[in-house]
């Protein structure tokens, strides 16, 4: 009936929601931001483990009320998991009380890892992207020096011959 992915902060050492499904806009905003091992995700982002709940509203770990009033019953949460490490976790949640399959947390742990590749890998992309862009501002700033200088600079090969000059 629902799913909603949290990506780990570690620097807040907090999980943020980031995409949900078959909850309402005020469900999300209950849960945008739990503290690791807070609730049911935070307890699954900790350990690393599949975390199996038979009936949400009376399971005593739950920390948010919001949960309660929405009538989730059964939940299933796996880590995502890149490099031997939890970067989130991935909610599957019905309304009514079920058992889940070991095949279907089997798929659904899969499922996790992957997402928890793909986004460690867009992370990588991004830093590789801010380290270019800086590379480029540095570059700039370096030619700025360069050609301004009041003094004479020149650069040489091995053999004496300039290269470039101010």
């Amino acid at each position: 009936d629902a799913a909603l992915v949290f990506l780990l902060d570690e620097t807040a050492g907090e999980l943020n929601l980031v995409a949900y499904q078959g909850v309402s806009d005020d469900f999300a905003k209950g849960v945008d931001r739990l503290k690791l091992g807070e609730g049911f995700n935070g307890v699954v982002a900790v350990s690393g483990e599949p975390l199996f709940v038979e009936d949400a509203s009376k399971d005593p770990r739950l920390s948010r009320e919001v949960v309660k009033e929405s009538e989730i019953r059964s939940e299933i949460i796996v880590p995502l998991g890149s490099k031997e490490k939890v970067i989130g976790t991935l909610c599957a949640a019905m309304r009514r009380q079920r058992r889940f399959q070991k095949e279907e947390i089997e798929l659904l742990t899969a499922i996790g890892n992957q997402i928890g590749v793909a986004v460690d890998n867009a992370r990588l992309y991004q830093q590789q992207q801010n380290i270019a862009y800086e590379l480029r501002v540095s570059e700039e700033r370096y030619r700025e020096l360069f050609e301004n200088a009041y003094d004479a600079i020149w650069l040489h090969d091995m053999e004496g011959k300039i290269m470039v000059a101010n």
